[in-house]
């Protein structure tokens, strides 16, 4: 997993990115846009982008440090969060643009 930080001090947040590595595929696009949909709905925080015209996939999550220090509970919970949802849901995009995976089964595991 890759992740990128970035402290916007004008807007005072926090946000972090991570691309999913690979493109879903133009047949796989429309199961996808579903999943990701079904996927972000579930969240407690955080949501997954998709660029249905590229076939991309990413995670973003941000915090507001609005009068506030940055501290490292803060950075630790981003990262943690941020880490466990892309690895809960990365393979399962992944099986979908495959065709490993029906948009039926990834609904039904994700609930």
């Amino acid at each position: 997993m890759e992740f990128v930080l970035v402290v916007d001090a004008e807007r005072q947040l926090l946000r972090v990115f991570s691309q999913l590595p690979f493109t879903v595929p133009e047949d796989k696009r429309m199961d996808l846009a579903i999943a990701t949909c079904v996927a972000t709905n579930g969240l407690a925080d955080g949501s997954f982008d998709y660029d249905i015209e590229k076939g991309k996939i990413a995670f973003r999550l941000t915090a507001s440090f609005r009068e506030s220090k940055i501290g490292e509970g803060l950075f630790a919970y981003i990262i943690r969060c941020s880490s466990f949802t892309v690895d809960l849901f990365n393979d399962k995009f992944f099986a979908l643009s495959k065709g490993y995976m029906s948009i039926n089964d990834f609904m039904t595991q994700s609930k």
